[in-house]
Parts: structure tokens; sequence; C-alpha cells
């Protein structure tokens, strides 16, 4: 099952492997418990996400025929 994380040593290595990258905006699509985006946090970068239950919620919903309930914008700020 999916669980929206990494280990510990595994964030770790990201905040480090981070360091080196440029200051440029950080783009974590499904990020589940924002693991990533807590692992570089205060390292100056711009950081955009999403939270995969809406996704799955949105495609769950549509598959069964209830109502989305969500609607998608023209232009997106990023």
């Amino acid at each position: 099952m999916f669980q929206g994380t990494i280990p510990g040593p595994m964030r770790a290595i990201v905040r480090e492997t981070a360091g080196s990258w440029p200051q440029r905006p950080v783009y974590v699509p499904c990020c589940g418990n924002f693991t990533i985006e807590r692992s570089l946090v205060g390292m100056g970068f711009s950081l955009q996400s999403s939270n995969v239950s809406i996704y799955t919620t949105a495609m769950g919903r549509w598959l069964t025929g209830q109502p989305v309930g969500i609607r998608l914008r023209d232009h997106l700020i990023w």
C-alpha cells in the first residue's frame, strides 16, 4: 500500500544531495505526507507540491460515476 513517505535515512540523503542543487523551484507531484518538502524546508527552495489524496479521490469519484467536486483552472500560476 502507498504510504506517502520515505524512511529517515533516505530523507537525509535527499537533504544532503539537495545542498548542491541550484536555487530553483522544486516540484513534488503526488507528495503524500510531504516528506520531501519537509526534508528541503529551510534550504531556500520554492516548494511546489500536490497532495495525492486529491488526485485519488477525484479519480475514484469519476470512475464510480459520482460528482468529482473539483474543477481545473485554465491557467496555473506556476
